[in-house]
C-alpha cells in the first residue's frame, strides 16, 4: 500500500506541475495552436492519476477473487483429469512489451517535436502509458485464460453428450462449468471500477486525439500528424481490446456452447428421421 501510496503520490505532483506549465505556456502571446493541443492531449490522458484510488477500492475483493481462482484450478484437475496449463508466456509478452515500446517512442518524439516538451513530462508519461498498458493486458490475459479454459470444458461436456457419457460425468462437467461461468461473472464485477474508470478516461482521451488530428490534419505544419498518430491508435486499441476481449470470453462460456448443444440434437434428430 505504501508503494501504491508513493506512486499515486509522484504521478499526482508531476501532473499537476505539467498543468502549470500548461497554464504559462497557454497565457503566452507567441503560442502555437499545435503544441497547446498537444499539451491539452497529454493533460486528458495524465487523468488516469486520478483515478488510482479507485483501483485501491478493489483490491480486497481481487484477493477474494482469486482466492476462488486457486480452488477451480483444483476442481477443473480433478475433473478433467489433467493439469491446469495455460501457455500465454509469449502472449504476456506481447500485450506487455510491445505497446510500452511503441508508446515510449512516441514521447521521445514528442520530447523532438513538441515545443516545451520537458523531461518530467516524459517521466510522467512513461509511469501512465505503465498503469495503462499492464491493466489492459491484465484484463485481456485473462479473458483469453476464460476462452481457452470454456473451450476445453465446453468439448469435454459436448464429447460427454455425443458419447452418452455417464451422468456422473457429465454433472461433474456442468457443475464445472457453472463454476466457471460464475468468475467470469464476478471478474467484471470485482474488477468494475477499474476497468470502468479506466475506459472513461480512454474515452475522454480519444475525443481530444480525434479532434487534435482533425485540426493538426488541416493546418500548415500537418507533418506533425505523425506525432498524434500513436496515441489514437493506443486510446482507440484500449477501447477495442475491452469491448472485444470481454465478448470473446463471455460468448465462448455461453453461446457457442447452447449452439453447440442444440446443433447436436438438430444433427441426431435429422439421422433418427432419416431412418424412420
Amino acid at each position: 500500500m505504501l508503494y501504491s501510496l508513493s506512486v499515486f503520490v509522484c504521478l499526482n505532483a508531476l501532473f499537476f506541475y505539467k498543468l502549470y506549465g500548461d497554464y504559462k505556456y497557454f497565457v503566452k502571446s507567441d503560442t502555437v495552436v499545435f503544441n497547446l493541443l498537444h499539451r491539452i492531449t497529454g493533460s486528458s490522458i495524465g487523468l488516469i492519476c486520478f483515478i488510482i484510488p479507485i483501483y485501491w477500492t478493489d483490491m480486497t475483493n481481487i484477493a477474494e477473487y482469486w482466492d476462488r481462482w486457486t480452488i477451480f484450478q483444483d476442481k477443473f484437475e480433478s475433473c478433467m483429469r489433467k493439469p491446469f496449463q495455460l501457455n500465454i508466456t509469449k502472449r504476456v509478452w506481447f500485450v506487455t512489451i510491445l505497446p510500452t515500446a511503441l508508446m515510449t517512442l512516441n514521447i521521445v518524439a514528442s520530447l523532438l517535436f513538441v515545443k516545451g516538451w520537458k523531461v518530467n513530462n516524459s517521466i510522467f508519461f512513461i509511469g501512465i502509458f505503465g498503469i495503462i498498458n499492464l491493466t489492459t493486458g491484465y484484463f485481456y490475459i485473462n479473458c483469453h485464460i476464460f476462452r481457452n479454459v470454456s473451450k476445453d470444458i465446453n468439448q469435454r461436456i459436448m464429447e460427454l453428450i455425443v458419447t452418452k457419457g455417464s451422468a456422473t460425468r457429465f454433472r461433474e462437467h456442468t457443475e464445472l462449468w457453472c463454476y466457471m461461468s460464475h468468475l467470469i461473472t464476478d471478474f467484471g464485477i470485482v474488477h468494475g471500477g477499474i476497468y470502468s474508470s479506466t475506459a472513461i478516461v480512454m474515452y475522454i482521451s480519444s475525443t481530444v486525439l480525434w479532434f487534435n488530428f482533425a485540426m493538426t490534419l488541416i493546418s500548415p505544419e500537418n507533418y506533425l500528424v505523425t506525432v498524434i498518430i500513436v496515441p489514437l491508435a493506443f486510446t482507440n486499441s484500449i477501447l477495442m481490446v475491452y469491448s472485444e476481449a470481454a465478448y470473446i470470453a463471455l460468448s465462448e462460456v455461453g453461446k457457442k456452447l447452447h449452439w453447440q448443444i442444440l446443433n447436436s440434437t438438430m444433427c441426431g434428430l435429422v439421422e433418427q428421421t432419416q431412418r424412420e
